[in-house]
């Protein structure tokens, strides 16, 4: 019932995982943007952010303007992320929409079409953002300031971060203790520390048991 250019610009390939919840209308901006880009068959350029202890927005890679190859777009865990094929790595990356700046279409078609068209969107999307089922808690965390950008990447800009000093601070965040979390935790090694509840303590303090046993410590 449409023209084949309406048709293109109504076939948005977006995978949507759990229920929407914008977190502002730049968002909206960007996906759309993005969309106009899958339809038109080109590539986009964009500059990338993360966060500082203070909540500012820094540029990533000295404001370097990335181009890629959009693919689709989905949604977990309240964010929106882009899927998109990167000439420079020769593979599919991930980017979180909500921290994608002065995104334009360049006029350039895109690449990565059979990368793309053997890529196990669900496996992938599984695999990266499955991290917090079950019943949320609120967790402390002691935190290295450099680490404050990973931290409001997964728990968003509203969480109350204190200064302890110029190498630590606190913050409460809300998250099911699912051996996901406690495995995300404990990937950032000695960067991150949970201080309450004790519950939650107790739980790393039991996957760092089984880890060392396994490997026969």
């Amino acid at each position: 019932m449409t023209s084949v250019y309406e048709g293109k610009q109504l076939q948005r390939q977006v995978f949507v995982s759990g229920r929407i919840k914008a977190e502002n209308e730049s968002i909206y901006y960007n996906v759309d943007k993005i969309h106009s880009a899958i339809g038109s068959d080109v590539k986009i350029v964009f500059q990338y952010f993360q966060w500082s202890v203070d909540k500012e927005k820094v540029l990533r890679h000295d404001g370097k303007v990335y181009v890629v190859s959009p693919w689709a777009l989905t949604w977990d865990n309240e964010k929106y992320y882009l899927l998109a094929y990167d000439e420079e790595t020769e593979s599919i990356r991930h980017y979180r929409v909500d921290k994608m700046l002065n995104i334009d279409l360049k006029q350039e078609q895109r690449a990565g079409q059979d990368c793309f068209n053997s890529f196990d969107l669900a496996k992938y999307t599984n695999r990266l953002f499955g991290m917090f089922d079950g019943d949320n808690v609120v967790v402390k965390l002691r935190v290295k300031n450099d680490f404050a950008g990973i931290i409001i990447d997964r728990f968003g800009t509203d969480i109350d971060i204190t200064i302890v000093d110029k190498e630590w601070f606190v913050v409460g965040v809300e998250a099911a203790l699912s051996e996901q979390f406690i495995g995300w935790i404990i990937s950032l090694g000695d960067n991150v520390v949970i201080v309450e509840p004790e519950e939650a303590v107790t739980r790393i303090k039991e996957v760092g048991k089984r880890i060392r046993k396994m490997y026969g410590g």
